[in-house]
């Protein structure tokens, strides 16, 4: 008894914990770039030289270079942002579109896509594409999962399933996919299947159903965390509006979080907190990987948001149903000081023919990860090397066999992200 009792004091005292962390976390209302309550963003993502990308769902995309608070239209249109190997900055619209410039410029990502019509998209960092056709029951149109290997120009079923909905890829290089529910009938047959959720460890040659999580849900999305951790989240058809679920097993087994919303969006700080988009009930912040959840939603206007993304800064980003945009009042986690890791970054010669030469004056020890990556955003040459000393560092990057024209150099080490403009010339 004593025991019991002890458990339950010590539960009430995490909660608790928890719930004083989540009371420092407040909201202010900054600029949205449209009037009115007829557009929000869909979907934010921030560059890594501190820009912030808004994408709504039947507009264009807007930037800001100065927190939220003025914005400029950009040339093109999507509803969703990734960040992807190969890829970078990827926005979902009717084609894929890509960026290897942080935002700046766009190309499209697929020479073409399986249908004309899809849910999700994924690039593995072996260059595999992987494209979810969601489909409607009864239809002619192939759907599932289909991959591509040579950039989009041919592609294989690999995953069979109407509704598929998401994908993502673990660290461990699992792939999850989600099948949400299906309800319907034709010619005297009733379809009332529930949400599935299938695992692959082969690169999607082959799947296998894992657990299934909650028949009484629907409308199913999954985000992968650093370490392995996996989250799906739904909308309930309980007394709750919504669930959310976790995976630290490679998506084998799932758990329910203390979240009762549908959540829309999961980012993660550099000090391993979460913090989460709820559609119905606003902001939420884990300290304990996602077991537990507080509210942080002082200052919205209105709780129903749908993005959230955290900037370079360390303050968090979110906007409303009604298009308020907002921002917390103060930093969340410590700003990484990207300055004090890489005073001086640049490519000499620039323009250059047989080989460039990468200048770095380096304040950290660790691995620096180099990619050059064409203008229409394909992987040409990749490399890494130990930097276990402090100071200037010269690194020679052959391009004998890299044909004219521009590209773009990614730098990378720790927490410190550079992208470089490059024009290699005959």
């Amino acid at each position: 008894m004593r025991k019991c009792y002890s458990l339950h004091v010590l539960t009430l005292i995490l909660l608790l914990s928890l719930r004083s962390q989540a009371q420092d976390i407040s909201w202010e209302q900054v600029n949205y770039p449209v009037d009115g309550d007829q557009s929000f963003f869909t979907s934010i993502i921030v560059t890594a030289d501190g820009g912030i990308l808004g994408a709504t769902a039947e507009g264009p995309v807007y930037r800001s270079d100065d927190l939220a608070i003025s914005w400029t239209e950009q040339s093109v249109s999507g509803r969703l942002f990734k960040r992807l190997p190969i890829d970078g900055i990827t926005l979902l619209n009717g084609s894929i579109q890509r960026s290897g410039d942080e935002g700046l410029s766009w190309t499209k990502a697929l020479e073409q896509l399986p249908a004309p019509q899809y849910n999700d998209y994924l690039r593995s960092p072996d260059g595999s594409a992987f494209v979810i056709v969601g489909g409607a029951l009864f239809s002619s149109q192939p759907t599932g999962i289909f991959r591509s290997i040579d950039n989009g120009a041919t592609w294989e079923q690999i995953f069979d399933s109407v509704g598929t909905a998401g994908i993502v890829e673990l660290p461990s290089a699992t792939l999850l996919c989600v099948i949400d529910v299906l309800e319907g009938s034709s010619d005297g047959v009733d379809i009332d299947r529930p949400a599935e959720i299938h695992r692959s460890t082969d690169g999607g040659d082959t799947w296998a159903q894992v657990a299934l999580i909650d028949p009484d849900s629907y409308g199913w999305m999954l985000w992968a965390a650093s370490k392995g951790t996996v989250f799906a989240s739904a909308n309930s058809e309980g007394a709750a509006p919504g669930r959310l679920f976790r995976s630290t097993d490679d998506g084998r087994s799932w758990h329910t979080a203390t979240l009762q919303d549908r959540c829309m969006a999961i980012v993660e700080a550099s000090d391993g907190s979460l913090y989460c988009s709820a559609i119905n009930s606003g902001a939420y912040r884990s300290t304990d990987g996602g077991r537990h959840w507080s509210g942080i939603s002082n200052g919205l206007v209105d709780p129903r948001i749908i993005p959230m993304a955290l900037h370079n800064s360390g303050r968090l980003l979110t906007c409303d149903f009604f298009g308020r945009m907002y921002r917390s009042s103060a930093p969340v986690v410590s700003a990484p000081d990207q300055a004090v890791d890489i005073t001086v970054a640049e490519l000499r010669p620039n323009p250059a023919a047989a080989s460039v030469s990468l200048r770095l004056e380096t304040q950290r020890r660790g691995t620096l990860h180099v990619q050059l990556v064409s203008a229409d955003g394909r992987a040409v040459s990749r490399m890494q090397r130990k930097i276990g000393t402090i100071g200037m560092q010269s690194i020679d990057l052959d391009l004998s066999s890299v044909s004219a024209g521009v590209y773009f150099c990614r730098i990378e080490l720790g927490e410190w992200r550079k992208v470089l403009r490059l024009l290699v010339v005959p």
